[in-house]
C-alpha cells in the first residue's frame, strides 16, 4: 500500500515540528494567486509575502497608495487567504513600503 507525498510531509512535519515553517510557505506561495484573484496581475507583482508567523503575514508594497488600497481591502484579501488555504490561519496582515 502507498502512501501520499503530502501525507508523508504531513507526518513528518508534525514529527519534528516543521508544520510551522510548511504553513508559512504555503501561505506566502499563495498570495500571489490570491492578489491576482482579487486584483490584477500588475498589483499582485508589485507586493511580496516576505514572512507569516503566528497568524502574522508580512507584505512588501512597492508603492504607499497600493498600500492604501490593500488595507482598505484587507478583510476581503485575508478571507480569501484563508479560503484558499482550506483554514482560518491568517489573523492580520501588514504592509510595508
Amino acid at each position: 500500500m502507498f502512501e501520499s507525498i503530502s501525507r508523508i510531509i504531513n507526518k513528518r512535519a508534525d514529527r519534528f515540528s516543521f508544520k510551522r515553517e510548511i504553513l508559512a510557505v504555503e501561505i506566502c506561495r499563495i498570495w500571489p494567486k490570491v492578489l491576482k484573484q482579487l486584483f490584477d496581475e500588475e498589483i499582485a507583482g508589485s507586493t511580496q509575502a516576505l514572512s507569516f508567523r503566528d497568524g502574522v503575514l508580512v507584505v512588501r508594497v512597492q508603492h504607499p497608495t497600493l498600500m492604501q488600497e490593500l488595507q482598505i481591502e484587507n478583510e476581503n484579501i485575508i478571507a480569501s487567504l484563508n479560503r484558499e488555504a482550506k483554514k482560518r490561519v491568517v489573523g492580520k496582515i501588514v504592509y510595508r513600503t
